[in-house]
């Protein structure tokens, strides 16, 4: 326990007294400390924090959109430094992506550059997701391969030297390269004889002793939660430290990565390589027998889920969950038992010895295959399957998870009576926040909505043409919703006198880098929608191809299946919202800074006229002018006629 009360900067007596004194704090530091720094005063931002501290020092779920440029992490920090000095615990601050995880935590990152403003010292430490940080065994076994490798001695030495054993110190080591050295989730850590010792304990042991924030990621935190209690009952310690509340920044995304990480998938290839390698680990007769018949029982699965697989054009392909194909899936799990009794055996053998964490990693992996199997052979009213194809053709892998992961939300987070701060730019689809409510199991969740600090009015322009891209093929980033898309404006834009970098052409990062220095090019995607900043003059258009709808897959089809079973209107209650949100994260790419100008083309105009127009145009710039002259385009643009 933290007496961290002491270092508050602010007095109180009472939990009363602790609140005023906390909006008092708030107010003076946006309306006056802050400003005397060079920031300006935003209503906005001064707004949305009042009312996360309110959340705070309430213990409630608040979902807080504040549009952009409104200073939303300032919002939510100051507040959540005080409360979590206050309770003597952290607060965690989960983050979308390592992009927004290291914006905060980096030595130049927000939390410092609040701490020397404020003068608060803000003790900010990263829990990075383990596949950052490297394995020690693996290491070793790198240590023993004899061929030539490039890059292999450079990284060895670092391996050596290096405290936490964090990728981020070795950034231009190739993932190939660090694929071989890294932690993986086939590594039975728990057993391991080095555990409480190695690089990833060591940077675990530090931010388990972080008294301001602990940030991290989405996905850390998940699967932190799914697991606390069983880690706890287990005498293992939790993956994150004893935390006061959590601030889900991006909250949008939480849904959608609460489903995957409650889940377990069976990767095919991993499936059949890992038979494989449990055929060659012993010579013993009655191990080789159990080892056969699992493997055979993995092929007859694996081809009664492709006969399953139900033909489309989605990403996740439905699985039809035939008779035949729970059967297998019922034998392979029993064939999994089975040889889990042999290599327990064999482990036990090789006690002491390095042959032991193998045959543990063997079983690690084989308890995930075991788990997918006993979903899939769950309710379907209580779990969703799909599949995905894989780069053999007619072989799939395989995906279950949870149908309503807003239900294990409320039982293991809500429940706790800790608050809980969804914080984004895009939380209220179709002008209501019930749709993200509903997804994230927090139906009564207080709620705050301010507007951007941006003057749209004046910034940014919305073009419905409906047929042409013509006028806007400059600095210009066209989003669309699939592959085959890209290819289609590709097609559209050859012969154009500028760069055109379509996804898949190069890493998308650096698709970017191209993008933002070369600012008369086209940048075509259909993963940027959100997440990437591109001020100035790089980008002045964004093109939305069509409305991006979700595909009809067996995600969207079950939650169309749960809305219907409340005695909703699956559209309005399911796939308008959620559209609506992905076009606000879209067209909130347009407008970075207050000197940015652009518009925002959307070529579907299929809404108009119908009962949801009112919905679709919600997501447009706010005040901004709606036009379908060319010529008002290309004079706010200042491209020649």
């Amino acid at each position: 326990m933290h007496l961290s009360w002491t270092r508050l900067p602010f007095k109180y007596r009472s939990a009363q007294e602790f609140r005023a004194a906390l909006t008092d704090y708030v107010g003076q530091s946006f309306y006056e400390t802050l400003p005397a720094a060079g920031y300006e005063v935003r209503e906005e931002q001064i707004y949305t924090s009042f009312r996360i501290a309110g959340a705070l020092c309430s213990g409630t779920t608040m979902l807080a959109e504040a549009g952009l440029g409104t200073g939303k992490t300032f919002a939510y920090l100051i507040p959540a430094l005080c409360h979590a000095r206050d309770r003597g615990k952290p607060v965690v601050v989960a983050c979308s992506s390592g992009v927004l995880r290291e914006q905060l935590a980096a030595p130049g990152g927000d939390c410092a550059a609040l701490s020397r403003l404020l003068g608060l010292e803000i003790e900010a430490r990263q829990a990075k997701d383990p596949e950052h940080h490297l394995c020690e065994i693996k290491v070793d076994a790198l240590r023993r391969v004899q061929v030539r490798l490039k890059g292999r001695a450079k990284l060895l030495r670092w391996a050596d030297s290096s405290k936490l054993g964090d990728r981020s110190e070795v950034p231009d080591v190739p993932d190939a390269l660090w694929d071989l050295v890294a932690w993986d989730a086939g590594l039975a850590c728990d057993t391991c004889k080095r555990r409480g010792y190695c690089r990833l304990a060591r940077s675990r042991d530090l931010y388990h002793e972080a008294g301001d924030l602990v940030i991290c990621s989405h996905e850390l935190f998940l699967r932190d939660l799914w697991t606390r209690k069983e880690r706890r009952a287990s005498g293992l310690r939790p993956l994150l430290p004893e935390y006061s509340g959590v601030v889900f920044d991006e909250g949008h995304r939480i849904p959608d990565m609460a489903q995957v990480t409650a889940g377990h998938h069976i990767d095919t290839v991993m499936l059949f390589r890992t038979m494989d390698e449990v055929r060659n680990a012993s010579d013993r007769q009655e191990y080789l027998l159990a080892a056969d018949h699992a493997r055979l029982a993995a092929m007859n699965f694996q081809a009664l889920l492709t006969a399953a697989v139900k033909p489309a054009e989605t990403e996740r392909l439905h699985v039809e969950r035939t008779e035949g194909l729970l059967r297998a899936a019922r034998e392979l799990a029993e064939r999994l038992v089975a040889i889990q009794d042999r290599l327990a055996t064999e482990e036990q053998m090789w006690e002491g010895t390095s042959s032991e964490l193998y045959f543990l990693s063997l079983q690690s992996r084989l308890d995930e295959v075991a788990a997918a199997l006993d979903l899939l052979r769950a309710s379907p009213a209580e779990t969703v399957a799909w599949a995905l194809r894989t780069d053999r053709p007619g072989f799939f892998d395989l995906w279950v998870v949870p149908r309503r992961p807003d239900r294990m939300l409320e039982r293991e987070l809500y429940r706790r009576g800790i608050p809980v701060v969804y914080s984004s730019a895009t939380l209220a689809g179709s002008g209501s926040f019930a749709y993200l409510q509903r997804m994230i199991g927090a139906p009564h969740a207080e709620t705050s909505q301010v507007g951007t600090s941006f003057d749209l009015g004046s910034q940014a322009m919305v073009y419905l043409p409906g047929d042409s891209l013509s006028p806007l093929t400059r600095m210009m980033e066209v989003l669309v919703s699939s592959a085959r898309e890209v290819e289609l404006v590709r097609k559209a834009l050859v012969g154009q006198p500028f760069a055109v970098l379509c996804e898949g052409d190069a890493e998308r990062a650096e698709l970017l880098r191209r993008f933002k220095s070369d600012v008369s090019s086209v940048l075509v995607g259909r993963s940027y929608w959100e997440g990437i900043d591109v001020p100035g003059e790089a980008l002045s258009c964004v093109v939305v191809l069509r409305l991006p709808f979700a595909e009809m897959d067996p995600v969207l089809a079950a939650r169309r299946e749960d809305a219907l079973a409340e005695g909703l209107d699956a559209f309005a209650a399911v796939d308008l919202p959620a559209m609506v949100l992905r076009l606000k994260q879209g067209r909130g790419r347009l407008i970075r800074t207050s000197t940015d100008r652009g518009v925002f083309a959307l070529l579907d105009t299929s809404f108009v006229g119908t009962d949801w127009e009112a919905a679709v145009r919600n997501a447009f710039p706010e005040d901004s002018p709606v036009v379908s002259d060319l010529k008002a385009v290309r004079r706010f643009l200042g491209v020649p006629s």
